[in-house]
């Protein structure tokens, strides 16, 4: 069996050197940004001059980055799409055969140099409450619980300070956003 990966088309190159040049550009924003003090009303309307303009530098890095995103995904996909297709006969065949050798050798106890079988112990989770339990009272690792960030992170936005859960706080960090007003002197 020969793969075959179907054909990628690019856009022009001239999107390419555009990139580059957006980048170069980045990259020299970046190192007169990292002289800006913010000490004074002048120096702070000079870090949001800098600001704006790397803001506006990789909003034109990623509009440009598009161009080539798509069709990049789109042969991306084709190419799975055509490796799944191209694989599917072998790889059933490959399930079958280890089935019904799987079946020989636990039935007959068949023995070979080539071939053994192996345990191959897995844990699944039967009942979340008495796994807490035990955790909580020392008679199984802590490991074994794991907290979902993005939920925790969720319901931390919707009752901000108000959260109160044992073992869980939420914490405000302030981030930088960009508004469309200007910034006003206090």
């Amino acid at each position: 069996m020969v793969f075959k990966l179907p054909a990628l088309k690019l856009p022009a190159s001239r999107e390419a050197r555009d990139i580059d040049s957006a980048i170069q550009t980045l990259d020299s924003l970046v190192r007169l940004a990292e002289d800006v003090s913010v000490t004074c009303p002048q120096e702070l309307a000079r870090a949001h001059a800098f600001l704006e303009r790397i803001d506006t530098t990789i909003s034109v890095v990623d509009e440009l980055s598009d161009r080539f995103r798509v069709p990049a995904y789109e042969y991306y996909k084709s190419v799975l799409t055509e490796k799944n297709r191209q694989l599917e006969g072998p790889q059933q065949a490959r399930t079958v055969l280890r089935s019904k050798i799987r079946e020989y050798m636990i039935g007959s106890g068949f023995q070979s140099d080539d071939f053994h079988m192996r345990d191959n112990w897995q844990a699944e989770v039967v009942d979340l409450e008495a796994l807490v339990h035990d955790v909580a009272n020392g008679k199984a690792p802590i490991e074994l619980l794991t907290i979902n960030k993005t939920f925790a992170n969720e319901i931390a936005k919707t009752l901000k300070g108000e959260m109160n859960y044992a073992g869980l706080k939420s914490k405000n960090e302030k981030t930088l956003a960009k508004t469309n007003a200007k910034a006003t002197r206090k």
